[in-house]
This record gives structure tokens, C-alpha cells and sequence, in this order.
């Protein structure tokens, strides 16, 4: 399955993008007059419009190559929300969408920086490091940003990072009894087309952590939950069959788009 590709800057799109997430109600009438209305669910869908300045030829002709090979609006390619987070189930560690460690122990309902109780407890009760993570359907060659809040009973460290195929990126963080928001970021992890998200805590450690997320750009923006599928759409198409690039000067190319894709049915 191709990707729609990230831009050399290391983001997926820029500022403003516009998204539209469109609902479909059914509307049954019977013969003496009652009214049945259905939320149909297989109808959800998600568009972005997309206007992409200052890009090169390189960049531009990327874009061209996946709209020839998806012969417009034909096909389906991966397209990951620039402004959606992409991990599923944020805040729910238990669920088999992570996986996690045989001596991590795990419990929800933790006070949390918003004065809500949607954090999680991390107990490592065995002898080694052990880990939590999550595969996603993303290439590795992408950059990322991987945060989350953490906070610590006592001073210790907590390694966030990513892995696809035999490539690794791994970066360790301070956390103390005050929450602190703490971030992986980078790329360049060859051309596998899944990657996995994980966060590692030494033996014995025991942590606080909420607001997991995950973004294909280079800095974390504002939190945003998940409850289901996260923002990964592998039924993604262009929406129109026509393409508009503009040339504004050498090496210098603006490309308009807008995609569409099934919303919430990826699980």
C-alpha cells in the first residue's frame, strides 16, 4: 500500500489545513407517522484539503507519482492526519492494541494533570527492563514525534522511542514527582512499512503517564485522545481526478489536494 509522502521539512502538511468529518443520519417513516433515524456508521467520512506552498520538484513530483499510481481517484493509498494523533487508544493501556511487557503491571484510574483520573500506573516488578508499545501501519522512514506526561514517585528516567525493522530510535528523559510533558522525535528508520512505538521502564520503576501521542512531524502540538482507531486512514483516495500544481518560480512549486477517506473504520 503506498503513502501519501511527508514533506522534506518533516511534516505531513501545512498550516492552514483544512479537515471536515461528514456523518450520514437514516431516516425511516413508517406508515402511521413515526419517525426511525439510524446514524449510519459505514457512511463517516473524513476530507482534508490541503495546500501545499514552496515545495521542489522533488517533493511535487512525489505527490504527482502517487496520484498517477492511484490513477486519481481510483485507488487507495495510506494517509496519516497531520492534525490527528495517531497511536489508538491513547489512554487505554490495557486494551490488545499495546502490548505489553510479562512484568509490567498496569492500573488505570490515576489523578492526572487535568484534574481528571485518565492516567495510568506502570509498575516494572521484574528483574529487567520492560516496555509498552504499539505497532502502527506507518513507514519508518517517516519523523515522528512520540509524547506523552509523565510523572515519577521519586527522580528517575523513562526511554521513549520507536523501531522499524532492524533500525532503532531511543531517547531517555528525567521525570520527577511534577508532571512533565516529554518528547522522542526523529527518522529516518529505512523503508519498512510498519513501525513501533514504546516506552521502556528500568526494573523496579514505578511511573505515572497520560496523553500518549504519536505525530508525523517533528514537534508535539496539543493533545488529542483517542478512544478507538487513531488517525492512520489506509482507505485514504484523492478526491478529485485532477491535481492542481503551480509553478512559482524555479524549484518553487505550490499543489493544492484533497483526500478523502472512510472515517473510523480501520479497526
Amino acid at each position: 500500500m503506498p503513502f501519501f509522502p511527508q514533506l522534506e521539512s518533516g511534516s505531513l502538511a501545512q498550516y492552514p489545513v483544512v479537515v471536515r468529518h461528514k456523518t450520514r443520519t437514516i431516516v425511516n417513516e413508517s406508515i402511521d407517522n413515526w419517525r426511525f433515524l439510524f446514524a449510519d456508521d459505514r457512511a463517516r467520512q473524513c476530507e482534508w484539503d490541503l495546500e501545499l506552498r514552496g515545495l521542489t520538484g522533488r517533493e511535487t513530483s512525489r505527490i504527482a507519482d502517487l496520484f498517477e499510481e492511484s490513477e486519481g481517484s481510483l485507488f487507495n493509498f495510506s494517509f496519516l492526519d497531520p492534525a490527528g494523533n495517531l497511536l489508538s487508544y491513547s489512554e487505554d493501556l490495557s486494551h490488545a492494541a499495546w502490548l505489553k511487557g510479562a512484568g509490567l503491571l498496569l492500573s488505570g484510574g490515576v489523578s492526572d494533570l487535568w484534574g481528571t483520573t485518565r492516567a495510568t500506573r506502570m509498575v516494572n516488578g521484574g528483574q529487567i527492563v520492560q516496555s509498552v508499545e504499539q505497532t502502527l501501519a506507518v513507514p519508518g522512514s517517516y519523523t515522528y514525534c512520540f509524547s506523552g506526561y509523565f510523572r515519577g514517585s521519586a527522580a528517575g528516567k523513562v526511554r521513549l522511542g520507536w523501531r522499524s525493522g532492524t533500525d532503532s530510535l531511543w531517547q531517555e528523559s528525567e521525570i520527577g514527582p511534577a508532571w512533565r510533558r516529554i518528547y522522542s522525535t526523529g527518522g529516518g528508520l529505512g523503508e519498512g512499512s510498519s513501525t513501533t512505538f514504546g516506552i521502556e521502564l528500568p526494573a523496579g520503576a514505578s511511573i505515572d503517564v497520560v496523553g500518549l501521542q504519536v505525530e508525523g512531524q517533528r514537534e508535539p502540538s496539543a493533545y488529542q485522545k483517542t478512544t478507538g482507531s487513531g488517525g492512520v486512514y489506509q482507505r485514504a483516495r484523492f478526491k478529485d481526478d485532477s491535481l492542481v500544481i503551480t509553478c512559482e518560480g524555479v524549484d518553487n512549486y505550490t499543489v493544492k489536494v484533497s483526500i478523502t477517506a472512510p472515517d473510523g473504520l480501520e479497526t
